[in-house]
């Protein structure tokens, strides 16, 4: 199923279940159903319980952490994720801090979803990948959907958890069909962690020492499937780890990551917007041996330009990383 479809899948479903649950957003009422369509035929099965709200990202994260303190469950979209600054200090000042303000005794479960990202062209102010800023902040967790990630599972752990999260979507895997089965070049395995999210582990070898560890998440996972199949023409064995929840790190991702890194002794981690101060130095942060060569690479560290060439040169790619992955494997 393609990711877009079973997003739309898991929120009717969520909200055939549960009557607490609200969606709330920009133009996300039927025919429309938001920027991207996820939100598609909700409005029309759901139609006291859909709300389309004015131009406000500000509002919106404002009225869903209300609705959450009044025992709602507000589940927020926010059209493009450049737009999620305008939360920040909702978001910051207010719903990760009302329950350890208030000794545990007020919750705020909520999700808030955004398509991050570029690729289509969209311009300085609507194809970043913006998580970054919203990494450590406590009692928040942020989750990102991948290709080889179980869709379901994280909307339905994330509703589960009765705390606001935050649920990046790559935009460019929107029409990608998810891949969630080993076959004959990759194989897959999932890792529960203590939060109830998965870390998914894929793989082009079985029973070797792997040469070098890929650690990513989120939009990045499209390019994995074909660089795990090329290395394997070039007899490279790759493993890479896909977190789900990118922060707060859970212990058991720490133990997988450093697993994996003390087995290859060469490291590369990926993240979709730039790596200066971003996810990638934390994750380097955790590895605990100094002896293993490590790399980090993003996208450029400038806007992102409209056009299709100039944004190639700027964001992360497929060849860049099959050239990062070739020089460190000649160390």
């Amino acid at each position: 199923m393609k990711i877009c479809d079973e997003i739309n899948t898991v929120l009717f479903e969520m909200m055939q279940n549960n009557r607490e649950v609200i969606l709330i957003g920009e133009d996300i009422l039927d025919p429309y159903g938001g920027a991207f369509r996820i939100t598609k035929g909700l409005s029309s099965s759901f139609p006291e319980r859909v709300l389309t709200t004015p131009i406000s990202e500000a509002t919106i994260a404002g009225m869903s952490i209300g609705m959450a303190l009044r025992g709602l469950y507000p589940i927020a979209e926010i059209m493009f994720g450049d737009f999620i600054t305008l939360c920040m200090d909702q978001l910051l000042n207010h719903a990760s801090k009302l329950k350890p303000m208030y000794n545990g005794n007020v919750v705020v479960p909520m999700i808030m979803r955004t398509p991050m990202g570029g690729g289509r062209g969209y311009g300085p102010t609507h194809s970043q990948s913006l998580e970054k800023h919203f990494l450590g902040i406590p009692f928040i967790d942020i989750v990102a959907v991948s290709l080889f990630h179980n869709v379901k599972r994280i909307f339905l752990n994330a509703y589960n958890r009765r705390r606001p999260v935050i649920i990046i979507e790559n935009k460019l895997l929107y029409p990608m069909e998810l891949f969630i089965s080993s076959n004959d070049e990759v194989f897959i395995e999932n890792m529960l962690t203590e939060t109830g999210y998965c870390d998914v582990i894929i793989k082009n070898y079985i029973n070797n020492t792997p040469d070098i560890l890929i650690v990513t998440y989120g939009g990045v996972s499209r390019f994995l499937k074909t660089i795990l199949r090329k290395m394997i023409e070039e007899e490279i064995r790759v493993v890479s780890v896909i977190i789900g929840q990118i922060s707060p790190i859970s212990r058991k991702s720490i133990s997988l990551i450093n697993t994996y890194a003390n087995q290859c002794g060469k490291v590369l981690i990926l993240e979709e917007g730039s790596k200066e101060f971003g996810w990638s130095a934390e994750i380097q942060g955790i590895i605990e041996n100094r002896d293993i060569i490590i790399n980090r690479l993003g996208s450029v560290n400038t806007i992102i330009p409209s056009n299709k060439k100039l944004e190639e040169q700027v964001l992360i790619n497929e060849e860049k990383i099959i050239n990062n992955i070739l020089e460190m494997i000649r160390i």
